[in-house]
């Protein structure tokens, strides 16, 4: 018969060994994976080049058709658009969208931004047009501080867009129509 002391003596060596199996295994997976990731790292100019840099800042508009359109065509920078849009910065975050207030705008092209009125020209009814505007064609290198929440309110002092921000809109033409030149129109004689 075994006796309590010797189970007692063979249960900790056991327990021991157990131990030492699992503290083994724990580092040698730990050996793996510190040289993995001292071989991943390379050199401190290889980590410099790696990391992340600032979105650069376009210096030329950029025009991209997404959808052409099958209506008529933007001839002049007095027509009147009806325009639906979102407006995002380079990283993606979105300070504007006509969608989401639910309506259109409805402008002479010549009184919207720089960027707009160089990019939108050719555009017809039905397209959708993405124009990448650099800072100096958008808002001058000021930072827009109140935005239209979709709710209608206005934000006080939310810096949206920062000075000198690149901005992308995604533009979709709804309508043309000319300017009403208030000369032209002859008001009716009795």
């Amino acid at each position: 018969m075994v006796s309590a002391e010797r189970l007692a003596s063979a249960g900790g060596v056991a327990r021991g060994h157990s131990i030492y199996r699992t503290l083994r295994a724990c580092a040698q997976s730990m050996a793996v994976g510190v040289g993995i990731a001292l071989f991943g790292c390379g050199s401190e100019d290889e980590l410099a080049e790696s990391a992340p840099k600032p979105l650069a800042a376009v210096q030329e508009l950029s025009i991209e058709d997404l959808v052409i359109g099958d209506g008529p065509e933007i001839q002049s920078p007095s027509e009147i658009v009806t325009i639906h849009y979102r407006g995002r910065l380079l990283d993606g975050h979105q300070f504007d969208s006509s969608y989401e207030r639910g309506a259109p705008i409805v402008a002479s092209l010549d009184s919207l931004i720089r960027g707009w009125q160089q990019g939108m020209p050719g555009m017809r009814v039905g397209g959708k047009r993405r124009l990448t505007v650099p800072a100096d064609l958008a808002y001058s290198g000021m930072a827009a501080v109140q935005a239209v929440n979709p709710g209608g309110s206005r934000v006080a002092s939310e810096v949206l867009i920062p000075p000198k921000s690149t901005l992308v809109f995604e533009i979709e033409l709804l309508d043309i129509r000319p300017r009403e030149d208030p000369e032209s129109q002859v008001s009716p004689t009795n």
